[in-house]
This record gives C-alpha cells, structure tokens and sequence, in this order.
C-alpha cells in the first residue's frame, strides 16, 4: 500500500472535505459558525483515527508520550489559555490538540519515507486550506498559518515529540486570539 495513497485516503480528502464544505456552505450571520466548527473536528477526528489505523498496520508506533516533561508544557499551555481567554480556551486548547494530532499523525507516517520537504508539502497546505482566511487580519493569518503549518511539521521531524508542538500553538495562538488577530469573531461572542 503507497503511503501516497494513505496520505490522499486519511488527510486530503478529510482536509479537501472539510475546507471545501466551509467554504461553499452559507457562512453564519455572525462570521462564526457552530456547523463549521462541527464539520471541521469530525473531518479532524476522522483523519486521526485513519492515520493511526495505517500507522499501525504498517507496524509503526506513533510517539505518544515521549517526554512527561513536554506534556505537562501542554498542560501548563492549557492553564495558560483558559487563563486569558476563558472557556474560549478551553476550546482552543481542544481544538489545536486535533489539529496537530492530525497534521503530525500522517506527518510521522509520511517521514519514514520522504524527505522532510515532501512531508511539508504534502501537509501544510491542507492545513492553511482549512482555516478560515476572511477576517481583517487575513493576509497575516494566512502567513502565520503557513509558518506554523511548515514549523509545526518540522519540530515533529526534529523531537518527535507532539506535546510540546502542540504547546507552542496553543500558547501563540491564544495570544493572537486574545490581539483579535486570530478570530476576531469568537471574542466579540465570549465577551
């Protein structure tokens, strides 16, 4: 079985899905939308659960918990953006740990066979795709998103630790939340 074809099964059309369908379907009165948050984490959940069934079945076992260390970062990362941004993030918190479980679970497939470069093509993109880019911050955001989606990829290659990548995200992105640089549109509603 080509690992191309498992990227294409477990991550492009989840992420093709999901991006596509937030983009064609009505946005929300509000510019948030609970449908879109909906189809995005099952599109999110179903990539996890493909990647980690051909991560196993081809005798690959991901790395978890590599470093307690790292994991109590994230926890600590947590605290951190329930701290500034409330319930909200909490949310986030959940919300990136998909994110990244999804992005570095094909990502760690994808790098026992391809060099890093490939690996990063083949998933930022998706990733960037499925963000939504409509805000008055959106060339920013698209240029952020873009580097985390390289520099989430290429930490993983370095550490293989996905605890402390995930760290870093929530803690950025919370602070771009709290800016309203990252969705402006969730602040106005928590407020």
């Amino acid at each position: 079985m080509s690992l191309l074809w498992i990227w294409f099964v477990a991550y492009a059309i989840p992420a093709l899905l999901v991006g596509g369908l937030n983009k064609l379907l009505p946005r929300s009165t509000f510019g948030f939308s609970k449908r879109n948050t909906v189809i995005t984490h099952a599109g999110l959940l179903i990539s996890i659960l493909l990647s980690q069934y051909f991560t196993y079945s081809l005798g690959f076992a991901f790395p978890f918990l590599t470093n307690l260390i790292s994991f109590f970062g994230y926890v600590v990362t947590v605290a951190f953006a329930f701290w500034i941004l409330g319930r909200l993030g909490g949310f986030y918190s959940l919300s990136v740990l998909f994110q990244q479980f999804a992005m570095l679970s094909i990502s760690f497939l994808l790098l026992s066979s391809f060099p890093l470069y490939i690996v990063i093509l083949l998933v930022a993109p998706l990733f960037v795709f499925c963000h939504e880019l409509r805000t008055k911050y959106s060339l920013l955001r698209f240029l952020l998103i873009s580097a985390w989606g390289v520099l989430s990829v290429l930490l993983f290659s370095i550490l293989h630790d996905i605890w402390i990548v995930m760290a870093l995200h929530i803690f950025a992105g919370a602070i771009l939340i709290k800016r309203g640089v990252a969705y402006p549109e969730l602040l106005r509603e928590t407020n």
